[in-house]
């Protein structure tokens, strides 16, 4: 058993790299696997995603589900309906306990979202190292929905820490 790669990006901007990327690493004999315009969500079916349209040299990186992102609003992003995929229950039905699952995770605040779904599903059994890059910008909401949201956070991770999942602290910029 070799190595597979499965690429989440909900930005289509970076749909034709994912598939020359794909293309790339295929012909080098890698398995990788791609979901252009797709959100890791916490439920599959359809999400509005708002695309930064601003932040060229940074590759986008304002992008997000939240209108509230500053970029999304720098941007008067409107909003398009994109594909969202249920991550904890797709790496439930595609992995076990006995693979050595790696989940690196930038996705503009939306993780304060995922991470307690990751905990409550027990993906935690099948992710040996979640790397999560956390976004402490406004999102929306009042104060209390805002701290809230940190809380679940918090406690979704210790959920997962407990059930195995390696947390290190991480941060792409770094």
């Amino acid at each position: 058993m070799g190595l597979e790669v499965y690429l989440f990006e909900a930005n289509p901007v970076f749909n034709e790299a994912l598939v020359r990327s794909k293309e790339k690493y295929t012909a080098k004999g890698m398995k990788v696997h791609i979901f252009p315009s797709t959100v890791a969500d916490i439920e599959d079916g359809i999400r509005t995603f708002y695309i930064d349209t601003v932040n060229k040299d940074h590759d986008f990186w304002g992008s997000s589900i939240y209108a509230e992102h500053h970029d999304a609003k720098a941007s008067n992003a409107k909003g398009t309906r994109l594909t969202s995929v249920n991550l904890a229950l797709w790496l439930l039905q595609n992995f076990s306990p006995r693979d050595f699952v790696v989940v690196k995770m930038d996705i503009e605040g939306a993780e304060y979202e995922l991470v307690p779904h990751l905990a409550q599903m027990k993906a935690g059994i099948v992710i040996d190292h979640l790397l999560v890059e956390w976004h402490h910008f406004d999102v929306g909401g009042t104060p209390e929905e805002k701290a809230l949201r940190e809380e679940k956070a918090k406690l979704g991770s210790a959920m997962l820490v407990n059930d195995g999942t390696n947390m290190p602290p991480y941060d792409s910029a770094a």
